[in-house]
């Protein structure tokens, strides 16, 4: 199958990166710890929204909306190219992230986010994950672009 290859072998590894750093989080007591004060530290949330909250508890449109996603980035992944090993890299962190999130969605009705910085909201590793993949296919996508402008012959 085009599209599939070692980028995407990483997706379980992700996954439970993922859930190994909710169950780390889950299981400290004591509410508010900080890991670098001033800086970081872990708050345990249970987030019945996308972002932020933005769903009240029992609704069942983010675990749509996320499932939707992760078939949405399957899809991408297929397609991808093999030479676009960037974006190949960033669907496969954003697949992990994405399945982390929803798993949690499907299984609880909520996701897990304990990661707090002072100027943020709260988040977890999945979040980072679904970020810095999304910056890798923008940063592959625009780097395409612009080798093809390189690449056109001048005058055109």
């Amino acid at each position: 199958m085009r599209g599939f290859g070692f980028p995407y072998l990483w997706i379980p590894l992700w996954w439970l990166l993922d859930q190994g750093a909710k169950s780390w989080a889950a299981g400290i007591h004591g509410g508010v710890v900080p890991l670098i004060p001033g800086f970081l530290r872990v708050n345990l949330v249970h987030n019945h929204g996308l972002w932020i909250g933005s769903a009240t508890p029992g609704s069942a449109w983010p675990t749509w909306l996320s499932s939707a996603a992760v078939l949405l980035l399957v899809g991408l992944a297929v397609i991808t190219p093999d030479t676009a090993v960037r974006r190949r890299w960033g669907l496969s962190l954003m697949l992990g992230g994405a399945l982390g999130n929803t798993w949690e969605r499907i299984r609880y009705a909520y996701v897990t986010d304990f990661l707090e910085f002072p100027i943020l909201p709260i988040f977890n590793l999945a979040d980072v994950m679904l970020l810095s993949g999304g910056l890798l296919i923008i940063s592959d996508l625009f780097l395409e672009k612009s080798s093809m402008q390189t690449q056109s012959p001048q005058g055109e």
